[in-house]
């Protein structure tokens, strides 16, 4: 298991936020299933307190609809989901030129998995592990 630090700030809310890699690096090198938890709530979170927030992501592992492949997210869908809150924010009282860079390169980070899937299709091994 690998534990994850680059998220921490310098304050104590995102350096109590534990995320960890939980499988072994599959082909490409990478991790497919993350944890993430907040050990326990303060007293001031009516309702949570003691209690603590686990989140699992999992990443797609293999070729879609491959045998042996296992089913779950993109980059592309959690660059969708930090899009769609970043922009609630920059809607609202929340709006700020530091979330206008977070949107920014957010954006340009979909971009640019968006034209990896053209380039690989063009190539004809999009859905493969052909490099």
């Amino acid at each position: 298991m690998k534990t994850i630090t680059s998220h921490h700030d310098g304050f104590a809310l995102n350096a109590s936020i534990l995320i960890e890699a939980l499988d072994e690096p599959g082909p490409g090198g990478a991790n497919h299933e993350y944890r993430l938890s907040v050990p326990h709530a303060p007293e001031s979170a009516a309702g949570y307190v003691g209690k603590s927030f686990v989140a699992t992501i999992q990443f797609q592992r293999g070729p879609r609809d491959e045998p042996g492949s296992m089913p779950g997210l993109t980059e592309g869908a959690l660059l969708a989901v930090l899009i769609d809150r970043i922009t609630a924010f920059q809607a609202g009282e929340y709006r700020c030129i530091e979330n206008d860079h977070v949107l920014w390169a957010l954006k340009q980070a979909l971009t640019w998995t968006k034209q990896r899937a053209v380039t690989r299709a063009e190539r004809g091994v999009l859905g493969t592990t052909k490099v």
